[in-house]
């Protein structure tokens, strides 16, 4: 599989290494494993006197991912420095131990014998930085993954961090810059981050490198369009194979009596079984051509319930769960492809195949049962327990995300969590960060990530799929540019100061508006305390757990809202945006980002004020027009999760705004 193979036979997870040397930076001394960074100063300088020797090295053969950090690597040290360092390809140089390379991925003066004592790290996207002779290596096990090494070293060197679409933090100015000796070790601990998961991620593939989140088809092994939710029928379309007019073809036992739902049965019949596992490991093999990706999602029909044929109701009435036949289906196609593998066909597509049954409504039990006197989840029955090659995709749509983990509400699914790691130990997550139904109500979603990302991570979650305001392509508002930041981070580091980083994201976001901007969340956050203490307290009449805690609650309501708060934080963001005025003067693209970022906030507030106390206000049609002008300075296009109705100018209909 490619060049990244040689990576991996030689790098990273510097444990080893690592585990006697004490970490010299405060952000590396947590007691978490993956992360470590050891830095020392040199007698060298990197930049002296605003000049520099150094070169950017890449291979002669390099990927989009390579090319990409090279290029970032080039343009933010040139605007840290104004410096701008030549990118060369390994084969226009040759190394020697005073040579001022910054080395990115697999060159070829790579210094395999300065890594030889790390131990190698499994996960796809971990990377080191090393200092060797006066040459700064960047290596990662994959090209991606020496892509976000770059990010890392700018960090180190600039203290770039990148929060929203084209804005970061950066040092200007540098002139001298000693060189370190740098030892960094970084493994995610989940893996993989993948979209939909905000919008200005989701659709911007630059924005989703610099933020370490990528889209399906960058991980797992594709079906049609790399269409990996709701795909059974990109599997096996009924248009295909349950179409009675072409006998050939025609699989109808492969499909629910109403023809709307896979039955992983077939029925009860047994040729029709293997013919259906035959279907799906065709378009797995087909998926496997032209990727080195490892994962293979199936996922059923959204909002459609299982198959209810005899034999499918007698498999639930056995088994206690519907996901019972689905996970015995991916063991079959799992032990299917081992020996594929073992064929002259298969070997050169030999990899370690995870087949992922999709945890989602209808199959989101599973099939176990509490034994009581250990207290501990067991199988129902031996063949439910998911073989080495098969995994399960949780999808946590009832979850309460505004409250603990082991709070009553989420009680029921903590169990369930945890009744799925007596079947297996490789897990993926499709988690939520938004209120659909509206996405401009805050919703207190990162009340509680903390501390499940923690318990995911313990878990051995691989892939982490944490969807927002998914619609919402330019920006988003309620606070959900910075909610998606601090997931960012937080899933490549469960122990991340997010304290710290927030400061931190509203110092470089909105500039000499931080301060007024950081008291009005601040000011939310309590609030959300306060609320869920007011429904403890039965202090109010037609609020209900569900209001405010459910990703589809409804939260639109006088009682939670209290008018002269809201018009305090629409007041405090008008004021913002005077505090930034002198910055457009000074900065022009500084003062514009800030400025669509403030106004993305203003959206929320003004809303709540339209939509509940509208009848309050004399000036109404301005503030209605107010508002279409903030959704429009902010670039946000949608306001619920639906592609159809929930675009920004049908609200504007709904509002009637013109």
């Amino acid at each position: 599989m490619k060049k990244s193979i040689k990576i991996i036979s030689i790098l990273l997870g510097i444990l080893l290494l690592f585990n006697t040397v004490a970490c010299s930076k405060e952000t590396t001394a947590k007691q978490n494993p993956n992360h470590y960074a050891k830095i020392t100063e040199t007698n060298d300088y990197l930049i002296y006197h605003a000049k520099s020797d150094y070169e950017i090295i890449v291979p002669e053969e390099s990927d989009d991912n390579i090319m990409t950090a090279a290029v970032e690597l080039q343009e933010l040290f040139e605007e840290a420095t104004k410096i701008f360092l030549p990118i060369k390809t390994d084969s226009q140089v040759d190394y020697t131990n005073n040579s001022k390379f910054i080395s990115l991925g697999n060159t070829d003066f790579f210094p395999e014998s300065a890594f030889e004592n790390l131990i190698k790290s499994e996960k796809q996207q971990a990377f080191a930085i090393k200092t060797v002779d006066k040459s700064i290596f960047v290596q990662g096990n994959t090209t991606l993954a020496t892509l976000y090494g770059v990010y890392e070293l700018l960090n180190h060197l600039f203290n770039y961090e990148y929060c929203f679409t084209d804005v970061y933090s950066l040092d200007k100015n540098v002139t001298d810059l000693k060189l370190m000796n740098y030892q960094i070790v970084e493994i995610p601990d989940i893996d993989y981050m993948v979209a939909p998961s905000v919008g200005y991620i989701n659709y911007n593939t630059l924005n989703g490198r610099r933020m370490r989140a990528l889209q399906f088809k960058d991980w797992s092994i594709p079906q049609i369009n790399f269409n990996n939710v709701h795909n059974i029928f990109h599997i096996i379309p009924p248009e295909t194979f349950n179409n009675a007019k072409d006998q050939a073809n025609y699989h109808p036992k492969w499909f629910s009596l109403d023809g709307e739902q896979a039955c992983f049965s077939a029925r009860g019949d047994e040729v029709e079984y293997q013919a259906m596992l035959e279907q799906f490991a065709t378009v797995i093999k087909n998926g496997m051509k032209d990727t080195d990706a490892t994962v293979f999602n199936i996922s059923l029909r959204d909002n459609i319930g299982s198959c209810a044929c005899d034999n499918c109701v007698d498999a639930l009435t056995k088994y206690g769960a519907n996901s019972a036949l689905f996970i015995m289906f991916c063991n079959d196609l799992s032990e299917y492809f081992t020996e594929w593998f073992k064929t002259e066909e298969g070997k050169p597509f030999k990899r370690d195949l995870k087949i992922m049954v999709f945890a989602y409504q209808d199959t989101l039990m599973a099939p176990t049962v509490l034994n009581e006197k250990t207290n501990k989840y067991e199988p129902t029955y031996p063949e439910v327990v998911c073989n080495d090659g098969v995994g399960v995709f949780i999808a946590m749509d009832s979850f309460y995300y505004t409250y603990d983990l082991t709070d009553t509400e989420n009680k029921g699914f903590y169990e369930n969590l945890k009744s799925w790691k007596a079947l297996t130990d490789h897990f993926s997550f499709w988690v939520y960060d938004v209120n659909f139904n509206n996405y401009f109500y805050p919703y207190d979603s990162f009340y509680s990530k903390v501390e499940l990302y923690k318990f995911l991570y313990e878990l051995g979650t691989v892939v982490l799929n944490d969807q927002a305001q998914t619609q919402n392509i330019g920006s988003c508002t309620a606070w959900g540019n910075l909610k998606s930041y601090l997931s960012t981070k937080l899933r490549w580091n469960v122990d991340a100061d997010i304290y710290t980083l927030t400061k931190n994201y509203f110092d470089t976001c909105y500039k000499s508006a931080s301060d007024t901007m950081y008291s009005v969340y601040i000011q939310y956050k309590a609030h959300f305390d306060r609320i869920k203490q007011n429904l403890e307290d039965g202090l109010y009449t037609s609020v209900k757990k569900h209001d405010i805690g459910s990703i589809f609650g409804g939260i639109g309501n006088k009682e939670l809202w209290p008018k002269p708060m809201i018009e305090g934080w629409y007041n405090s963001f008008l004021t913002a945006l005077d505090q930034i005025k002198d910055l457009e003067a000074t900065d022009k693209k500084a003062y514009d980002i800030a400025y669509q970022m403030i106004c993305a906030e203003i959206i929320s507030p003004l809303y709540i004020l339209i939509s509940l106390y509208g009848s309050d206000y004399e000036n109404l049609n301005s503030l209605k027009q107010d508002f279409k002008k903030y959704c429009v300075a902010s670039k946000i296009n949608s306001y619920y999760d639906s592609t159809q109705n929930g675009g920004i100018e049908n609200l504007f209909n709904i509002l009637e705004i013109d």
